[in-house]
């Protein structure tokens, strides 16, 4: 628990602020009813079938997922909130199986239609509609990573890069080598990354000494594009005016250090 503090009580971490002072438990009721929907009602119709027709098998994996999900109402797994929808998912994954098979499958047609039009319908619509940009979060710039590819293909697939740890850095989401990952990621991980990042704040920035950064870090070319002018400003790029150039496109550029191949 000490190396990354992620794990802490959060209790109603799902439910809006103003909820949790609430004392209306029917609030509370219609805001699990209305994100989860009949999901929590046919979980529990599982427990009870599969408690009358003692299917041990069934329990044996229903009962862990669904305490998992309800202590993940109450405790925080990750240093972000909303990162506990991950553990929420797999929860659902695991009862998803049983509820099909002993509360949907023997249900006639038309009513197993209409539960699971009812069980996925406004699941499908919230995920098409968190999809369209409206929240700001961008995951991928197809043109850049497609210009990065291209201009990263002479370079050989064993060399490390220097360049923004950025989660959607358009090398990472190629698989090169890069000198850090997305610091958010390490920080989770509970790994002792800040005196390399140390150094590569100090390589990207044109520090005093940024050479030395350069080879302990162990990074044979410098990419240089828009993750970089957002995460370091007030860089000298001096590096710009001695290393000759690798690559160059319209939205980036890439150097080769001394002693790259």
């Amino acid at each position: 628990f000490a190396a990354t503090g992620g794990v802490h009580w959060l209790a109603g971490w799902l439910q809006p602020p103003w909820m949790h002072d609430a004392r209306s438990v029917a609030a509370i009721v219609w805001f699990w009813l209305s994100n989860f929907g009949i999901y929590l009602l046919l979980a529990i119709a599982l427990v009870v079938v599969a408690s009358i027709r003692r299917a041990r098998e069934q329990l044996a994996l229903v009962l862990p997922a669904i305490a998992m999900f309800v202590v993940c109402a109450f405790v925080s797994f990750a240093v972000w909130p909303w990162d506990n929808t991950k553990i929420l998912l797999w929860c659902w994954l695991a009862v998803a199986p049983g509820i099909w098979t002993v509360i949907l499958k023997p249900v006639p047609l038309v009513p197993r239609a209409v539960l699971c039009l009812a069980l996925f319908f406004t699941g499908a619509l919230s995920l098409t509609a968190g999809l369209d940009g409206r929240h700001g979060y961008k995951l991928v710039d197809l043109p850049l990573v497609n210009a990065t590819a291209s201009a990263a293909a002479q370079v050989p697939a064993e060399e490390r890069f220097a360049c923004a740890p950025e989660f959607w850095h358009p090398l990472i989401l190629l698989g090169r080598k890069v000198a850090l990952g997305y610091d958010g990621h390490l920080w989770s991980h509970g790994l002792n990354y800040q005196p390399k990042m140390a150094e590569l704040d100090n390589l990207m920035n044109a520090g005093p000494g940024w050479q030395e950064n350069a080879k302990r870090l162990g990074v044979s070319y410098l990419f240089w594009g828009a993750p970089e002018e957002a995460r370091y400003p007030d860089s000298r790029k001096r590096w710009a005016l001695e290393l000759p150039i690798e690559a160059r496109a319209e939205n980036f550029t890439i150097y080769r250090l001394p002693g790259a191949r």
